[in-house]
């Protein structure tokens, strides 16, 4: 089943300019943490490793993982390009790096192929997991990612699964 995080009323608290600066930004932690535990409980990962990932990663990278994470439960249809109605593994992470300023191309193939190689232990939040046909993307902890599901099944949290882990070849879109 598809897994959901609550949608927010931003423009209420966090984006309110009579909010002091410092209590914004405390009040986007506490939001990085509150997610970071839903999809870590989800996951059977650990939360604070989680959000210590998103805290160590560049502004950039955080607003692609949570574009990536906005879209979870939208369902997968082949060649679906249409975020919030239908989308296919390499349009999930279009949309994603799009929120980060970055273009890629459509299809895994092409994404991967416009990325440089990156090591298993030096994959951060963002960076794309690829295997022959399909893309995904890092959440920024062993194993965790978020994707579009082919089949009956549309964007969500996952672990790779450890039969997988070896075939995944990661990349880091930003270089």
């Amino acid at each position: 089943t598809a897994y959901e995080i609550p949608k927010r009323d931003w423009s209420s608290d966090v984006c309110s300019s009579d909010l002091p600066a410092r209590e914004r930004l405390e009040a986007v932690d506490r939001d990085l943490v509150e997610v970071a535990g839903r999809v870590a409980r989800h996951l059977d990962v650990d939360a604070s490793e989680l959000a210590a990932a998103w805290r160590r990663a560049p502004l950039q990278r955080q607003l692609v993982v949570f574009a990536a994470l906005s879209q979870l439960g939208v369902p997968y249809r082949l060649h679906a390009d249409e975020p919030g109605t239908a989308l296919d593994c390499s349009a999930l992470t279009k949309y994603a790096w799009a929120w980060g300023d970055l273009a890629l191309a459509r299809g895994s193939a092409a994404q991967a192929a416009g990325a440089s190689r990156v090591a298993a232990d030096d994959v951060q939040p963002g960076d794309l997991g690829w295997y022959p046909g399909h893309v995904f993307m890092s959440l920024g902890v062993e194993r965790a990612i978020v994707q579009a599901r082919s089949g009956d099944r549309g964007v969500e949290v996952h672990l790779v699964d450890e039969d997988r882990a070896d075939w995944v070849r990661w990349y880091d879109p930003t270089s």
